[in-house]
């Protein structure tokens, strides 16, 4: 009986192993008659594209993540919230009605849904620009509003940490929206060609602040902005030939040379119920100012100036009342 049962699992093994040889033949011949060739437009197309992508992620304030998984066809993507504790996903948005939305407030037909310039900590609204003017996106209704409708452009635009603002800039003036009441504040009027107020001049833009376009700050507690001010007017106009297009364009733009002139930059602070600025006075002397940070407190703000030959780093942590100066030394 015992070379029985041996028998009996030798061929049982035989018809197993026979049955995973003819499965794995059978995929090799299907993939083999489903190769294709490999060409340019594949790759730099939309299948090509997804087989390296990963999702498009943003943090909320609760440590949820909102995705746009672009691995997806197109009319199965739309954003989701992701809990990284579960990894469980649900739909955050409609995107089918969303983008009709989009047409008829914004005359922007695309079949996906556009990453936004920003979420509000709570994920409830989404932030963008489009030709020029500010529209936020109500996730639970899937509808658009216009908050700008203006001939000039508008900048830099984010949410307050609350979520019930935005601030942006137009024609070098800071600006802020206040969603409840849907009503705009001007905070600036002092903005030219050469005096930015919350936008960066070309070497803050390339330099210092990783060519991100905010040059200002949202306290905490949502109740002010700190903002950069540039005086661009000593520095060197230079040109400079886009060769993007078809037809290149001739660029004019204030470029910092070695030797000549920076931009001269000081920081001011505007509270929302008065947009009046108060500004900071810097006892140290200083070429570049290169970070600017509220504390938690939402009472403190720290900033970060530098000489030009960028030895010598400077911390302060100024209040209404005082200010602290911590010094680092480079070699």
């Amino acid at each position: 009986m015992k070379n029985i049962h041996e028998a009996s699992m030798r061929s049982a093994r035989v018809c197993l192993f026979a049955l995973l040889l003819f499965a794995s033949w059978t995929a090799v011949a299907a993939a083999q008659s489903e190769r294709r060739p490999l060409t340019l437009e594949w790759i730099f197309g939309a299948e090509g594209r997804a087989v390296a992508s990963v999702p498009t992620t943003a943090w909320l304030d609760d440590g949820n993540l909102v995705i746009l998984d672009n691995r997806r066809l197109a009319r199965e993507q739309t954003f989701e919230r992701l809990n990284p504790a579960t990894g469980r996903r649900e739909p955050l948005v409609d995107a089918v009605r969303a983008l009709a939305d989009l047409k008829s407030a914004a005359g922007v037909d695309t079949e996906v849904l556009p990453w936004p310039i920003a979420f509000d900590g709570a994920g409830r609204r989404a932030l963008y620009i489009f030709k020029g003017d500010i529209f936020t996106l109500d996730l639970a209704s899937a509808h658009f509003q216009r908050l700008t409708s203006t001939a000039a452009e508008e900048t830099s635009a984010s949410f307050s940490p609350n979520g019930r603002c935005v601030a942006y800039v137009r024609d070098h003036d800071l600006y802020f929206f206040d969603l409840d009441s849907n009503r705009e504040t001007r905070i600036t009027r002092d903005g030219s060609e050469t005096l930015l107020n919350g936008t960066l001049s070309w070497v803050y833009w390339e330099e210092v602040f990783g060519r991100r376009d905010i040059g200002y700050w949202w306290v905490p507690d949502s109740q002010a902005l700190a903002y950069l001010q540039s005086d661009d007017s000593q520095v060197d106009i230079a040109y400079f030939t886009d060769i993007t297009p078809f037809s290149p364009r001739v660029i004019r733009q204030r470029y910092a040379r070695a030797g000549r002139p920076n931009p001269r930059v000081r920081l001011g602070i505007a509270e929302l119920n008065t947009p009046k600025t108060t500004w900071i006075q810097i006892n140290e002397p200083f070429e570049y100012i290169v970070r600017a940070k509220w504390l938690p407190d939402s009472r403190r703000l720290s900033f970060s100036t530098m000489p030009r030959r960028n030895k010598q780093e400077v911390l302060t942590v100024q209040s209404p009342s005082w200010y602290l100066v911590l010094t680092s030394w480079f070699a």
